[in-house]
């Protein structure tokens, strides 16, 4: 008994002896750094840490409480949810979103969700993008961005229609994009950029293209004397009326496009501090060409959005 009794006190006193280091330690730190920026730097010094220290706690609880909020409320009731997520995702997309089912748990310490029959709808009302599955992990910088930010966001078996129509735009999955027209709005592209992890695994494309067969004789509406004409009357002869054939107006598919179907199409985007990682894979059809494997790796200087693509380099 004696022992350990003495044992306890030579550990207090060791620990006493450890405090009283410390303590000089500080106190020696203190007066250094007093001596070198002054006791009005000094004090500024003090405050910041405090300062810190504060927002550190303040940090620490919140989060807490966010961890909490979403185990024990948002997940169990995530059906409740689905209209305030198809909402987001039709402001995000600048299209209508439906989500047919949607199911969530936790990976690790992140909530993922599961959702099915997810469909993008075109201007027309119908079903421009079916995705049969979709699974989202959200991070927690969510709550530093204050917008959606997903640790990784994967697309399983999606089938996507693009297609080039005949004025040179292009048309994917309903959504009209003009490579010409100057950019207004990259919001969508800052957020995908902004992702650290997407995939898509095994989608099937169907690319449709009209500019191959806008300038050939079977569908153009030129006549024999306006063909004989001078080049730069050809073309000006392009009907714009609502009643023009698709062929020209480049309104939808016709049976003298040309159409490929793209197979094994998986494709992923990782993110990092700067750096932007593509790769891709597909099988276009075997008269066209073998598997296609392409790589790449971009960094993006630190004072650049990332959509300004003209500064990145790899």
């Amino acid at each position: 008994m004696a022992a350990v009794e003495a044992t306890q006190g030579s550990a207090n006193k060791a620990v006493q002896a450890a405090e009283h280091l410390v303590e000089r330690a500080v106190v020696a730190a203190e007066r250094s750094l007093g001596q070198r920026i002054g006791l009005r730097g000094l004090r500024i010094v003090l405050a910041g840490l405090r300062t810190l220290w504060v927002l550190g706690v303040i940090a620490y609880f919140v989060f807490g409480i966010a961890v909490l909020v979403t185990r024990y409320y948002l997940l169990p009731n995530i059906g409740d949810w689905r209209p305030r997520i198809e909402a987001a995702a039709t402001t995000a997309l600048k299209a209508p979103v439906n989500i047919g089912h949607i199911e969530a748990d936790w990976q690790r310490l992140q909530p993922r969700l599961l959702l099915r029959d997810v469909v993008l709808q075109d201007p027309a009302g119908g079903n421009a993008l079916t995705l049969p599955q979709v699974e989202v992990v959200l991070s927690w910088t969510t709550l530093i961005a204050l917008e959606p930010r997903m640790q990784s966001l994967t697309v399983l078996s999606p089938e996507l229609e693009v297609h080039r129509m005949a004025d040179r735009r292009w048309k994917v999955a309903g959504i009209i994009i003009d490579p010409q027209a100057p950019a207004t709005d990259s919001s969508l592209a800052d957020w995908v950029l902004a992702q650290s992890y997407i995939s898509i695994r095994d989608a099937r494309v169907r690319v449709i293209d009209s500019v191959v067969t806008a300038g050939a004789p079977a569908v153009t509406t030129e006549s024999p004397s306006e063909a004989a004409g001078p080049p730069a009357a050809k073309e000006d002869v392009v009907d714009t009326t609502p009643g023009a054939p698709a062929a020209i107006m480049g309104a939808s598919p016709t049976s003298q496009d040309k159409t490929y179907e793209l197979t094994n199409v998986n494709l992923v985007l990782s993110h990092g501090l700067r750096a932007h990682h593509l790769a891709l894979q597909l099988r276009p059809p075997a008269e066209l060409a073998g598997p296609i494997d392409v790589r790449a790796e971009f960094t993006q200087p630190w004072d650049q959005p990332a959509t300004r693509y003209s500064s990145w380099s790899g």
